[in-house]
């Protein structure tokens, strides 16, 4: 069962590479936080009941329910619907997350910790170049925001590889980061952009003139 966890999120992890439609970013960002609840739930032997319940509040109901709810607010409220039609080919992105698999495989190998769940750690290095290669393939702010918050993920699963015991702060604060990244990012794509005339990264430096 946890073998199947693992394979559904690899792939969620290159579904979202390559998708073109912001819509289905939302929902694999809504599977991708049951499918970490149920991972961590196969570590249960190792956490507290309080543990449990922060950890059910950060997947379950902050990354499956309340962060989808804000993103879609964004997109109703921006009218995108698409990446940018100058991002990469979602092909192309396929071959270099076969490349960031290869790179996950062998940092976990040379990285191997024996208090280290080396599986959770080419996971987490996974997710994390993912998140990398949407903010780096994508033009639109939208994906760069859904990057972040992959990011965001692969700390959780980087938490679960080597600690396995989740220290409400560090869990309040990364709860904290990903509120305040959607909060901000919902502000300037709704307020900021349209003054600026558009929601790519590149309307950044508008602001500064």
């Amino acid at each position: 069962m946890v073998i199947l966890l693992y394979i559904l999120f690899g792939i969620s992890l290159v579904y979202i590479a390559a998708t073109e439609k912001f819509s289905n970013y939302i929902r694999v960002y809504t599977l991708q936080g049951f499918l970490l609840f149920g991972m961590a739930l196969s570590e249960r032997e190792s956490f507290s009941y309080v543990n449990l319940v922060l950890i059910l509040a950060e997947t379950v109901i902050f990354k499956s329910v309340i962060v989808p709810w804000l993103l879609r607010r964004i997109l109703q409220g921006t009218g995108i619907r698409n990446v940018h039609k100058r991002s990469l080919a979602g092909n192309y992105t396929v071959l270099i997350m076969i490349l960031a698999l290869g790179i996950s495989l062998l940092l976990a190998r040379l990285l191997a910790i024996h208090t280290a769940d080396s599986t959770f750690l080419v996971i987490g290095f996974f997710t994390l170049f993912t998140g990398l290669i949407l903010i780096s393939a994508r033009k639109l702010i939208f994906g760069h925001l859904v990057g972040f918050l992959i990011i965001e993920n692969s700390v959780f699963l980087f938490s679960i590889a080597i600690g396995k015991e989740f220290p409400l702060l560090v869990n309040a604060g990364i709860l904290l980061d990903i509120f305040i990244a959607v909060l901000i990012m919902s502000i300037f794509m709704t307020r900021i952009g349209h003054r600026t005339g558009g929601f790519e990264a590149e309307s950044l430096t508008k602001l500064t003139d």
